[in-house]
């Protein structure tokens, strides 16, 4: 008898015990280990976001309001509704490209957490843009340009020549003596976005055959040759490359001129 009074002492005792323990939240553990999994499903659907809600939107766009693999609803909002609406509509100005952040607010069971998603709504694609910034360049350069590197706003074209000796980073065409072809390359920056470089292949075009011969017989004239008393027979580039000397008086003296010596002309 004296045994199990005994024994039951001690079970009594040992139940008090436990009973004074430290407390355990329910769940404690667990809590994190889904707060965890919820923020991992965040980062995925908005990977998802990013890579399908494109930046620069021309017309209507799918703004997804479900994620199945995660049971998760999505609900959108917008700073301009006017350009582009929580449904996807999209209502550019005709003038301007303007940006616009979408917010979103992702819920999966009782977790909840938003994101943002900048937009740039555009009146024309960046294939607009290349086609605009190409088309004023001719495939033959032979003038200045004044180069448009600006578009609707916020589009800005940063360009650059291959060859600034016969045309320049400001527009300026610098005649050579000879055709020369040259590139121009340039990409197209919006905000966040740049594109891939492009390259225009053009063509600076060097001085016409009479251009040459008037060089020719200014730098005879006017540099080395001032007694020259007649150039009727130099007047045609043709002569010039058909004949190695060309007969000239100089102080009362016949002398012969050497055209190869400027033979860099030809």
């Amino acid at each position: 008898m004296k045994n199990k009074l005994l024994f039951l002492v001690l079970f009594l005792f040992i139940l008090v015990l436990v009973g004074c323990g430290p407390d355990v939240p329910a769940g404690g553990d667990g809590d994190k280990d889904d707060e965890t999994k919820y923020e991992q499903q965040f980062e995925s659907i908005k990977k998802y976001i990013d890579e399908n809600v494109p930046y620069i939107v021309t017309e209507d766009i799918e703004l997804i309001e479900e994620y199945s693999e995660y049971n998760a609803i999505i609900e959108w909002s917008s700073s301009n509704e006017d350009l582009l609406s929580f449904t996807g509509f999209v209502d550019p100005n005709k003038t301007a490209a303007e940006e616009v952040q979408l917010t979103y607010k992702v819920m999966i069971d009782e977790f909840e957490k938003e994101g943002t998603k900048d937009v740039i709504v555009s009146p024309v694609t960046i294939d607009n843009i290349y086609e605009r910034f190409e088309k004023q360049f001719s495939i033959t350069i032979t003038r200045d340009y004044n180069v448009k590197d600006s578009f609707y706003e916020l589009f800005e074209i940063n360009w650059y020549s291959t060859n600034e000796e016969v045309f320049d980073n400001n527009g300026k065409y610098h005649k050579p003596r000879k055709d020369v072809d040259f590139e121009i390359h340039y990409t197209v920056k919006c905000k966040e976005f740049e594109s891939e470089e492009k390259v225009i292949k053009v063509i600076a075009v060097g001085q016409s055959d009479l251009e040459k011969v008037e060089e020719i017989k200014n730098w005879i004239a006017n540099e080395k040759l001032q007694d020259f008393e007649s150039l009727m027979s130099f007047s045609y580039y043709k002569f010039a490359k058909d004949n190695l000397y060309i007969q000239y008086t100089k102080n009362g003296k016949d002398e012969l001129y050497l055209i190869y010596a400027i033979s860099f002309y030809d």
